[in-house]
């Protein structure tokens, strides 16, 4: 699994979303990814991967417990019709802490990035909007700059956009109606009202994305992460336009599992076996669901032997061939 860097959890954010243009406003959203921080540092699978990840491989090494402890849940929106846009809201307990000052504080201590930032403010009906300049060229002639827009909309919500006009919507109380946790950003079909994370795409108009012919019929796709009792569940969901084509995919999809199943490729992984054993596909209408789980207990039993795997691999590397000559 990789994950990045929690240390550098905001700057990775931040250098994410200045590869999208801001046109959009929560309205336009064509996808978005919901984490629940709190969930996620509570779950005994990711607690079991921190604690055994090697924290210099790189393989497992964002560490949610390292975020400042006042963020509870992230979640990023943006519209990927045409140009792209993103614009983050961070949920939590914002009364004695800030995350302008934190996003700040941590960049002006990195030597290759404080040099190409400079700050801001923008105060707009009595509340600060933080400005963040970034020098995308260096300094080289002809600067070229962009934007990022930090403000604390409430003691329990903070915006972090490239659109200045999105941040001002929620200055506004224009999106108070829109429970981000609940996935109100727009209709998904998964369940996400228990989710340690959620998220959303409607492609209608992206379909170019989807190398099938078939695939490029769906509409919108949706997956969740969840926990159920002693079970880790992933829920995925397709809604295509009419039922017919959900038929077809349905189809499909039943045809490259069997495929799967005949090849033999699951017997060389139990976890993978026990996941496709329990894999379960149904349609309803024009909504094709597919769902399976594994228990904790297979779940960190596969992980063990992967860590000692890893762990044996690099034994042998670090092994010294010794030669000894007898005249």
């Amino acid at each position: 699994m990789k994950l990045y860097q929690s240390t550098i959890i905001f700057t990775f954010s931040l250098l994410l979303l200045l590869s999208f243009q801001s046109n959009a406003s929560i309205s336009d959203a064509t996808w978005y990814v919901s984490i629940d921080v709190d969930q996620i540092e509570n779950n005994e699978i990711y607690k079991m991967l921190e604690a055994n990840s090697d924290k210099s491989s790189g393989d497992f090494n964002v560490e949610f417990n390292k975020l400042p402890k006042e963020i509870s849940y992230i979640s990023i929106y943006g519209n990927a019709q045409g140009a792209e846009d993103a614009t983050a809201v961070i949920q939590g307990d914002f009364t004695q802490f800030s995350i302008n000052e934190y996003v700040l504080n941590f960049l002006y201590t990195q030597d290759d990035v404080s040099k190409l930032i400079k700050e801001d403010t923008i105060t707009y009906k009595n509340n600060e909007i933080q400005v963040l300049k970034i020098d995308e060229d260096e300094g080289k002639q002809g600067d070229k700059l962009k934007n990022a827009y930090f403000s604390q909309i409430n003691n329990d919500l903070t915006v972090i956009s490239f659109n200045l006009d999105e941040v001002k919507n929620w200055l506004n109380h224009d999106y108070d109606n829109h429970d981000i946790i609940q996935g109100s950003l727009f209709s998904v079909v998964v369940d996400v009202q228990s989710a340690l994370a959620h998220m959303g795409m409607n492609i209608e108009k992206n379909n170019h994305m989807m190398q099938s012919e078939i695939f490029q019929k769906v509409s919108q796709a949706s997956a969740s992460v969840s926990q159920v009792n002693s079970d880790m569940v992933l829920d995925v969901a397709l809604t295509t336009n009419d039922e017919a084509t959900a038929i077809q995919i349905e189809q499909v999809i039943n045809g490259l599992v069997a495929m799967s199943n005949l090849s033999g490729a699951n017997d060389e992984n139990e976890l993978q076996s026990v996941v496709m054993q329990n894999l379960n596909i149904e349609r309803n209408g024009n909504n094709i669901l597919i769902s399976s789980y594994a228990s904790i207990h297979d779940l960190k039993r596969q992980a063990l032997k992967d860590k000692n795997k890893h762990d044996n691999l690099d034994n042998q590397d670090k092994k010294v061939k010794v030669e000894v000559k007898v005249n």
